[in-house]
């Protein structure tokens, strides 16, 4: 049975899918064999489930499970497999392990050039999920690097106001900001922060969120012009 954490007491009453899950769950196990293709992804069903609810270690025991069936099952480049191990590495990460996240993800960022392409949402989304590995390791040049391919796929396949791209470049000023570089942070802030009002509105949380960092940005700003 799936881990005791995700019991009535603690994991249905706060979610409605996750008792429509947990409960198929368990009609699946009643009747299906534990490699069963069904059983394995209801299994990583409930492990993002956790994810959402913050329970990262359950999260990495729920994916390493099916995990470990599936690459019984299929071949290395399958995408059952490379999503597992996707949801894995983003675990693995939040419990502040990011060597290790870093190989799940380069793993699937392989596959995914492979099988997907480049400019592929879910290629794109793993190289992301490089970046805060990079990141998290004080990697701080290989994280601005591969931000700023992501910057430019995303800019070439869905345009320069597109709320994906200005995301991508407030990211982008976010790490510019982390190595030191204050000049560029703040291009990179207001360009996302001008493409959010024009395309969202001052009301959406993006923009709201974008406008606070500039804020903060700025007044680090004088200040070091005021010493």
């Amino acid at each position: 049975m799936y881990n005791e954490r995700f019991s009535r007491v603690d994991l249905l009453p706060q979610t409605t899918p996750a008792l429509r899950i947990a409960s198929n769950f368990e009609r699946l196990e009643q009747q299906l064999s534990s490699d069963h293709l069904d059983i394995v992804l209801t299994i990583n069903e409930l492990g993002c489930i956790a994810r959402h609810l913050g329970h990262h270690e359950e999260v990495e025991s729920l994916h390493r499970r099916a995990l470990a069936v599936l690459v019984e099952l299929f071949d290395e480049t399958d995408l059952h497999i490379i999503w597992t191990k996707s949801a894995l590495g983003r675990s693995i990460l939040k419990q502040g392990r990011p060597s290790e996240a870093l190989r799940f993800q380069q793993q699937v960022l392989h596959v995914r050039i492979q099988r997907l392409g480049k400019d592929h949402p879910h290629t794109l989304w793993t190289m992301s999920d490089i970046v805060r590995c990079f990141r998290d390791l004080g990697r701080l040049d290989c994280a601005i690097t591969m931000q700023h391919e992501i910057v430019d796929r995303i800019t070439r396949v869905l345009g320069p106001t597109n709320p994906d791209t200005l995301w991508a470049m407030n990211s982008l000023g976010l790490l510019f900001e982390a190595a030191g570089d204050h000049a560029m942070a703040v291009n990179f802030q207001e360009t996302a922060y001008k493409g959010q009002m024009e395309v969202l509105g001052e009301k959406h949380p993006h923009c709201v969120w974008t406008g606070d960092v500039l804020q903060k940005l700025r007044r680090k700003e004088r200040e070091k012009l005021g010493n």
